[in-house]
């Protein structure tokens, strides 16, 4: 899925499978025969949980190009009335959009098969369908 030349965007959220995966990607450059620009992206929705310092500290140790980025208009119109669908489609449409804007081609999100099941059944539960 990775071509010579690829720019790719990694989300990260700063949680476990999001770093493991950045890691990956990065050490993986080491040893394939071909090259590939990897960018860390941490969408800040202004979590007070979320430390984003932590995550610059950590991206700058490690030499990772990073950005740290808001999340679209509609986010801070309407974040007092958000859901778990709500977030995480505002995050995603902030990746996408960047990636537009610096002409990466790839995005990549660290999902596992847990987190398949849970975004389904969330979207069962609170938008009354299993997809879109």
């Amino acid at each position: 899925m990775i071509s010579d030349g690829d720019k790719i965007i990694l989300a990260v959220s700063g949680g476990k499978d999001s770093l493991c995966l950045l890691r990956i990607m990065q050490e993986r450059l080491k040893f394939v025969p071909i090259t590939y620009e990897l960018i860390a992206c941490h969408v800040d929705m202004g979590f007070s949980w979320v430390n984003t310092d932590i995550l610059r500290t950590h991206f700058e140790k490690e030499g990772i190009s990073y950005m740290i980025i808001e999340p679209p208009p509609a986010w801070q119109e309407q974040k007092d009335a958000f859901d778990c669908f709500w977030c995480s489609w505002n995050r995603r449409k902030a990746i996408f959009d960047l990636a537009g804007k610096i002409g990466a081609n790839k995005i990549a999100f660290a999902h596992h098969m847990d987190d398949i099941i849970e975004t389904m059944l969330l979207n069962l539960f609170f938008q009354g369908r299993s997809g879109r």
